[in-house]
């Protein structure tokens, strides 16, 4: 908002909790953070046109890694094997999302027939793309990466000191391919 010359004291923060973005966006709301590649791809299908920004357009610190996977320092000083064999798991899980996205989707619809089928088709095919976006391979992150957005939280006040960023992630644990 200081980017753009707003007033962040005129916006009243209202916690939507688990209500609709749809029926929120009508009557409570003017603006939310959503996740593009499920409510913004919801949107498009419903029709719905939306002003998506994204965050990292505004400024370079702000293209963070999500989701991130966390674990305990106990468990991987404790259980470095087990570690070793999720990250393994998942590495093999997102791949195949990432070279089978249509399959992917089926997958998640057989097991949570409910959902609507053309929005998980649609947003498997628009997160295969975003998977492993501009990373060599799967779940590899980047120190600058992490200390731009550190540094970032830091200077705005959202974290009390500064984070060495070296510490906040590993690649130790990703499956040598």
């Amino acid at each position: 908002m200081t980017q753009e010359q707003a007033d962040f004291g005129k916006v009243e923060m209202i916690n939507i909790g688990t209500a609709d973005f749809f029926s929120s966006i009508r009557k409570d709301i003017d603006f939310a953070w959503i996740f593009m590649g499920w409510t913004g791809i919801e949107a498009e299908l419903k029709g719905i046109p939306l002003n998506f920004v994204f965050l990292k357009d505004y400024h370079d610190a702000l293209d963070f890694y999500t989701p991130v996977i966390i674990s305990s320092e106990e468990t991987i000083r404790g259980n470095p094997e087990l570690v070793q064999s999720f990250m393994k798991a998942t590495a093999k899980g997102y791949r195949y999302c990432i070279e089978k996205p249509q399959d992917a989707g089926q997958i998640l619809l057989d097991s949570v027939p409910e959902l609507n089928r053309e929005l998980v088709l649609e947003s498997q095919e628009y997160l295969t793309k975003e998977y492993q976006a501009d990373a060599p391979v799967w779940g590899q992150m980047s120190e600058i990466r992490w200390e731009k957005y550190a540094d970032w939280m830091f200077d705005q006040g959202l974290i009390e000191q500064p984070l060495e960023p070296g510490q906040a992630f590993t690649n130790e644990f990703l499956p040598k391919e």
